[in-house]
């Protein structure tokens, strides 16, 4: 498996990891409220015997079913930092006709401008330094 392959896989999943965080945090701050209004009094007249370990399970199936829409939801803000990826390493290996077509968002709009003036910019500049190596060639080979 290359390094690229790895990097593109990697993004995702530090991305689900990080929500899944945020969700983690969230359910032990979730429970550790409901743990102490136990304690104070609160919820042992409303809760049926077994509320513990019915809260327990809710707690655990909302971060299962948080997990599952956060790798579902993951891709899709992922997409066009993949495509830049991608784009700008075709750049860095010389082909200068790769451009990036981001509509989604205004801020990615404007990175695909940014990107493809730039594309656009480095090729004017290869294809003058292609004439003028052939040009100095030719006038060096000629008396």
């Amino acid at each position: 498996m290359t390094k690229a392959t790895n990097q593109q896989r990697i993004l995702p999943i530090l991305f689900t990891g990080v929500v899944f965080g945020v969700i983690l945090l969230s359910m032990l701050i979730t429970g550790f409220i409901i743990w102490l209004l136990f304690r104070a009094g609160v919820l042992n007249k409303l809760a049926p015997p077994r509320i513990g370990t019915t809260i327990l399970w809710m707690l655990c199936l909302s971060t299962l079913i948080g997990s599952i829409l956060a790798v579902i939801a993951g891709k899709a803000p992922l997409r066009p930092i993949n495509q830049l990826i991608a784009a700008i390493k075709a750049l860095g290996e010389g082909d200068f006709s790769v451009r990036l077509h981001l509509e989604d968002f205004q801020i990615m709009k404007d990175i695909a401008d940014c990107y493809n003036k730039a594309a656009t910019e480095l090729g004017k500049t290869e294809m003058l330094r292609a004439d003028f190596v052939n040009n100095f060639s030719h006038a060096f080979k000629t008396p």
